[in-house]
């Protein structure tokens, strides 16, 4: 503003403004501009364009009011400050500190120097600024040009895909995150009891009993699948693109948010997010005690939320303590007719559907800029494969070996694929998906020669002995539509 106004002063366009002042009244910045926060409203407000002059008719009464906006500390915020003017640049730095750092009035003595309030960048509320009341804080100061310099932090949030959404979704809403430069730090799939379900709801919704009812009955239905998410302003970002809980207020709004693509009504609206960075905190340590798939960060050590060393499923010893049923499809044969009807009689067991299990290893999920395991895992589901187990997670040496031997690898370089980097286990079904796996590949490979060169990257079963033994090493339960069930071994 102090750059405009040395623009118009240099042209002389103030000078109207300055004769029709009282002498002793000073040319204040607020006689020439307004400042208001940009909103999608105030821009239609003032004709949907930029470049557009606004016609007096479509502003809003109170938009010259003067206004105290709260600031929210859980969402970054973002402001654009141009310079303009020789004499503005060449003076940038204490404009800058006046803007930032008010300089104190000498008539007003610090009763307290050592703990002035200075110039700091202060971060999301974490867990030691709430306990200790900020207390720790108050003498720590930071250069708002070393902050400039770091860049804004990382922030989590949690998001989870509701029964029913991810089965045959679950390719297509990773690659949207990876659109949105969200990075998946944490994944796999789970079964939510009723307290569970319950934390998850808003208050609004618990004011009605049968609508809480309808709620949780659908969270408790089956498995949802749930994503630890990473990226700059992670809470807010993913809020705006799931959009109204209601289905049909998210279509009203835009065609192109989530729940409007994936949502049927206000209880499967296909998604749950974590509404603030508080809330994302307790959903982490909820969902992930044995922590994330990602580098630590300072913040994420005040939360106490660490990076995962390990498995904590895979050893030998659970691998022994369980066990894999492959449930039967009880069909009656009716000779009168092709179909066959879903009543007690004839058993049959669905001999082609078959049930393997995929380890995507750290290249395919780190390789490039658009990360070629959504790519091919899409092609599968395309394939008619079903996914019905999902975890991501991080193997170390032991492991990595116990693994390596279930599939039968004497190839050192396959094992080392599997140590200390985080990689993908999917389980996944359809009609001979172990003995006909390389085939399915090869036409992959044919129709996407982009997915060809992480192949290798990509560790599989070739028996359905292997597949079995991998399933019980890294699952402990499958959804509801997979052919097996996994159950502890009897004593």
């Amino acid at each position: 503003m102090k750059g405009l106004m040395n623009e118009l002063a240099e042209q002389g366009l103030l000078r109207d403004i300055r004769s029709s002042l009282p002498c002793k009244v000073e040319l204040d910045l607020t006689l020439c501009f307004h400042t208001m926060p940009y909103t999608e409203s105030l821009l239609q407000g003032i004709g949907g364009n930029l470049n557009m002059l606004p016609t007096s008719g479509n502003l809003a009464e109170d938009i010259f009011s003067k206004r105290n906006y709260a600031s929210n500390p859980e969402t970054e915020q973002v402001v654009i400050l141009t310079l303009t003017g020789r004499d503005t640049m060449l003076n940038a730095g204490d404009f800058l500190r006046q803007i930032l750092r008010p300089p104190i009035k000498k008539q007003h003595p610090d009763p307290d120097p050592v703990n002035r309030p200075t110039l700091k960048y202060i971060p999301p509320p974490s867990r030691s600024y709430r306990t200790e009341g900020g207390e720790a804080r108050r003498g720590q100061t930071e250069s708002v040009f070393s902050y400039m310099l770091f860049g804004p932090q990382l922030l989590c949030t949690v998001l989870l895909i509701k029964p029913s959404a991810w089965a045959h979704n679950l390719a297509k809403i990773l690659r949207k995150l990876d659109l949105e430069k969200f990075h998946v730090v944490g994944m796999k799939h789970i079964s939510l009891t009723a307290e569970r379900a319950l934390e998850l709801l808003s208050p609004e919704v618990k004011q009605d009993p049968e609508t809480l009812q309808d709620h949780c009955s659908y969270l408790t239905s089956g498995p949802l699948i749930v994503l630890c998410l990473q990226r700059q302003n992670a809470v807010k970002k993913l809020l705006d693109l799931l959009g109204p809980e209601d289905p049909k207020k998210a279509r009203s709004c835009d065609q192109f948010l989530w729940r409007a693509q994936y949502g049927i009504s206000s209880v499967q609206n296909g998604f749950y997010s974590s509404l603030s960075y508080l809330t994302a905190v307790r959903d982490m340590r909820n969902f992930f005690p044995e922590g994330l798939c990602c580098a630590q960060s300072p913040i994420l050590e005040e939360e106490e939320i660490f990076n995962m060393k390990l498995d904590p499923l895979v050893s030998l010893e659970f691998c022994q303590q369980r066990k894999i049923v492959k449930h039967e499809i009880r069909r009656q044969l009716s000779f009168l007719s092709s179909e066959p009807t879903l009543t007690q009689g004839l058993s049959l067991l669905n001999v082609l559907c078959q049930s393997t299990c995929l380890i995507f290893t750290a290249p395919m999920l780190l390789g490039s800029e658009h990360p070629p395991y959504i790519e091919l895992l899409d092609q599968l589901i395309s394939k008619e494969f079903v996914v019905t187990g999902v975890r991501l997670t991080r193997l170390d040496q032991t492991q990595a070996h116990l693994v390596s031997e279930l599939l039968g690898f004497s190839d050192s370089a396959k094992c080392s694929l599997l140590m200390d980097d985080p990689c993908l286990v999917i389980a996944a079904q359809r009609d001979n998906a172990v003995t006909c796996f390389d085939s399915l590949l090869d036409s992959i490979s044919w129709q996407k020669p982009v997915v060809q060169d992480c192949m290798q990257y990509l560790l599989y079963p070739e028996t359905e002995k292997q597949a079995e033994a991998l399933l019980c090493c890294f699952f402990d339960s499958l959804s509801l539509d997979s052919i097996y069930q996994i159950k502890p071994q009897a004593s």
